[in-house]
């Protein structure tokens, strides 16, 4: 499970440079950099970019980030933060759950055209219209077929890694 990780530095490395040689910053990392307690842009250092990643993909910092995409985390109750739901995808219907198993018994029912996907420490069912808008790519329906279309239970796989690698090569916090 490194694919993520790796994009995440990568993404905080790019993110980095761009504010080492601009100063045009979107409100959204201006906000979240600011939540650092950052005011002066020549300040920043990389732990401040990870951190800005980090929070991007709606983690609460770097080491939750790192924990999460690693496959370290251990606790009963996993916070995926929202790296698995972008804005564009608030305008689908979606069924929401606040337990797994509450999630499971519907997407059960539905298997074949639903994916259960993680937000924060709930769940959420969707249809294959979401899965297109988050990942754009038609042939990522191949991993969720490995993963029986469950994010959940696919935790610390492969599958899951390579899964998250695309979401957060697909919506990166510079838009190129």
């Amino acid at each position: 499970m490194e694919l993520a990780i790796h994009e995440v530095k990568l993404q905080a490395k790019k993110l980095l440079k761009h504010i080492k040689t601009n100063d045009q910053l979107t409100p959204k990392v201006q906000r979240i950099l600011r939540k650092q307690g950052i005011s002066a842009l020549a300040d920043i250092k990389l732990k401040h970019c990870l951190t800005a990643v980090s929070q991007h993909f709606g983690f609460s910092n770097w080491h939750h980030c790192q924990a999460i995409l690693s496959g370290s985390h251990t606790e009963s109750i996993i916070d995926y933060g929202t790296l698995f739901y972008s804005d564009s995808c608030g305008s689908f219907i979606n069924q929401w759950f606040s337990t797994y198993s509450e999630a499971k018994l519907v997407f059960l029912k539905q298997r074949d055209t639903s994916y259960l996907i993680p937000y924060k420490t709930q769940f959420v069912v969707v249809k294959r219209e979401f899965i297109d808008n988050l990942f754009n790519s038609t042939d990522i329906f191949a991993q969720f077929k490995k993963v029986e279309h469950d994010l959940h239970t696919s935790y610390n796989s492969n599958e899951w890694d390579y899964l998250a690698f695309q979401v957060l090569k697909k919506n990166p916090i510079l838009k190129s």
